[in-house]
This record gives C-alpha cells, sequence and structure tokens, in this order.
C-alpha cells in the first residue's frame, strides 16, 4: 500500500514535457510539473445531485483504486493463514528438545538398552528423511514464494541428534560392556597363574580351576551380547575415535 502512495508522490516530481519542448511558449520560469491525482484520507462525500454546481471529487476514483488494492493484497494474505495450519503436524517435532531426550536414556543407573537405542535411531533417521520429503524447499502460496528450506532442516536435525547420540551411547555400552569381560578374564588368569605358598592354597586354585569352564559359559553369553552391540555400530557405519576401542571387539570375540 505505501508503494501504492509512494508512486502517487512520485508522479509529482515529473516536470511538465511541453515546457521543456516548447520554452518559449511559457513566460513563467518557474518549473512546472504534471498535476496528477492524490489519493483522499477517506471516501470524498457524494455531491447533492439537486446542485449542478457541485461537481463529484476528481479524486474519487483514486480512493476507490487505493481500497480495492488493499482489499485484493487482504484476500491475497488469507491463504497464508490455511497454509500455517498444515504445519500443526510438526508440533511434536518443533516441541522436541533433543538434549533433554538424551539426558533421560544416558542414565548411568539405569541405562537404556542398546536394542532400544537402535530401533529408535532407526525410527529417527525415517521420521528426519520424511520431514525433508514432507516439506517443501520452496512453497508458493498466493502470490508469496515461501522458503521452506530452515524449517524442514531445524526440524529434520533435531531427530539426526537425537540418533547420532543414541549411536554415540551404543558405543559407550559397547566399551564398557567389552572393559569389564575383558577384566573378568584378566582376573580369572590372574587366580589361576598365581604361585601358591601352600598346600591349601594349590587346592583352592584347582578348586578354581575346575569351576572356571561354567564361569566361562556364563561369561559366553555376556560376549555374545557385546558382539551383538558391536554389530549394530557396524550397522550404522561407526567408527570409534580409537582403534583401540574398536579392537576390543575381537579381543572379547577371542577371550574364551
Amino acid at each position: 500500500m505505501k508503494t501504492f502512495e509512494k508512486g502517487l508522490q512520485s508522479l509529482q516530481d515529473i516536470s511538465q514535457l511541453e515546457q521543456k519542448l516548447m520554452p518559449h511558449l511559457f513566460k513563467s520560469t518557474t518549473k512546472m510539473f504534471l498535476k496528477v491525482p492524490i489519493k483522499p484520507d477517506e471516501m470524498p462525500d457524494k455531491p447533492d445531485l439537486n446542485n449542478k454546481k457541485l461537481l463529484p471529487d476528481e479524486n474519487e476514483w483514486v480512493y476507490e483504486e487505493f481500497m480495492r488494492l488493499r482489499t485484493r493484497v487482504f484476500e491475497s494474505v488469507d491463504p497464508m493463514a490455511e497454509y500455517l495450519k498444515t504445519y500443526d503436524q510438526f508440533a511434536s517435532d518443533y516441541a522436541l528438545k533433543p538434549q533433554e531426550v538424551i539426558a533421560s536414556m544416558d542414565d548411568p543407573e539405569n541405562p537404556t538398552e542398546p536394542d532400544v537405542l537402535r530401533r529408535d535411531v532407526i525410527s529417527r533417521r525415517a521420521r528426519a528423511q520424511k520431514l525433508m520429503d514432507s516439506i517443501p524447499e520452496l512453497m508458493t502460496v498466493s502470490f508469496f514464494q515461501i522458503d521452506c528450506r530452515s524449517i524442514r532442516t531445524t526440524l529434520s536435525e533435531k531427530h539426526l541428534k537425537i540418533a547420532n547420540e543414541e549411536i554415540e551411547l551404543i558405543a559407550k555400552q559397547a566399551k564398557v560392556s567389552a572393559n569389564k569381560i575383558s577384566l573378568e578374564f584378566d582376573n580369572k588368569d590372574l587366580k589361576i597363574i598365581a604361585v601358591p605358598s601352600n598346600i591349601e592354597e594349590l587346592s583352592d586354585i584347582r578348586t578354581y580351576m575346575s569351576q572356571v569352564p561354567m564361569e566361562i559359559e556364563k561369561l559366553n553369553l555376556e560376549i555374545k551380547k557385546t558382539t551383538d552391540i558391536y554389530d549394530m555400530l557396524n550397522e550404522f557405519q561407526y567408527s570409534f575415535a580409537e582403534e583401540d576401542d574398536a579392537d576390543k571387539r575381537w579381543r572379547v570375540f577371542g577371550q574364551p
């Protein structure tokens, strides 16, 4: 609307062409400008038809055109409100707080099971991709073109951030479990290779050695669980920052 009014004002700065082309016909040297319409602040009153001396306001049409344009502009904005409603389906994505979600899963006292984390990673990645597919980069509504790239990226990255942090939690559990198993076998080795100082200690070692196969059988379940966790990480093409952490899988696998 400001453009409409500014356009009328700009017309007032246009010099009369006749004065420039035929200055000899004009006695005055005062610069003359075009006579242009002026937009009234409100609709001019209609003249009394019984009074022939009164004429309609010559700028009445300007006000009418201004109001017609104003109406069309408001009508063009209405579809925007309808389009905004289509984003109601993403309300839960807007409200999602990645740090809070991760904090609830990273509980040292009650850690989330790796398989639960794995399923959520897959779900989060699928949701992120669905958001990218559902929200277009550019959308034309009425005569507006809406850039949706920042919206779709922000919502999608929330889920990807959670998924990536969940993978880190799986890796953390893999390392903890591998270290625990390695420590168990190291302790067993120390007990077996210990040099007895008397017959009682020798007897204790022999008794312990007879129990080792049963203990190893129990540890095999933990080994299987740990290697399964490493398989999850391979599924997500995870790379450990330290090569030693990646090698722990095979050391655990070969422990028995």
